[in-house]
C-alpha cells in the first residue's frame, strides 16, 4: 500500500485532479446504471442518454487529464536534463520518463471504469425499443 500512496505522491497535482474527477464521475456512473436498470420510454430514455453521454465525456476527460500530466512531466524531465552532467542524462532520462508515467496509468486505470459504465448504459439505452 505504501507504493501506492508514494506514486500518488510522485504524480503531483495531476494525480489529485485525476482523484477529484473520479469521485465526480463515479456517483454519476452508479445513477446512470440505475436509469438504465429502470428506464422504460420516452423522458427516461432522454435522461439516459444525457446521462450516458455525461460518463463517457467524463471518461474522455479523466483520460486526457492523465495524458496531459504525462506531458508535462516529459517537458519537466527535458528541463532538468538540460542542467545535468552528461553521463547522469540517461539514468536521469530513464528515472524522470518512470515518474512521469504515474499520472497517465492512473487516469487511464480510472476511466475504464466510466467508460465500462458508458457502454453498459448505451447498450442498454438501444436495447429499450424506438430511438427517440
Amino acid at each position: 500500500m505504501g507504493e501506492i500512496a508514494e506514486a500518488f505522491r510522485t504524480g503531483g497535482v495531476w494525480m489529485y485532479l485525476i482523484l477529484a474527477l473520479d469521485l465526480t464521475v463515479y456517483p454519476g456512473c452508479a445513477i446512470g446504471l440505475l436509469l438504465a436498470i429502470f428506464a422504460k420510454e420516452g423522458t427516461q430514455r432522454k435522461i439516459l442518454l444525457g446521462f450516458t453521454i455525461l460518463i463517457g465525456l467524463g471518461a474522455l476527460l479523466i483520460l486526457g487529464v492523465g495524458v496531459m500530466g504525462y506531458m508535462i512531466g516529459l517537458a519537466e524531465v527535458e528541463a532538468a536534463l538540460e542542467k545535468a552532467s552528461p553521463e547522469n542524462q540517461l539514468r536521469l532520462r530513464e528515472m524522470g520518463e518512470l515518474y512521469a508515467m504515474y499520472p497517465f496509468k492512473f487516469g487511464l486505470g480510472s476511466s475504464i471504469i466510466p467508460a465500462i459504465c458508458t457502454t453498459l448504459m448505451f447498450g442498454r439505452w438501444f436495447s429499450t425499443g424506438s430511438n427517440d
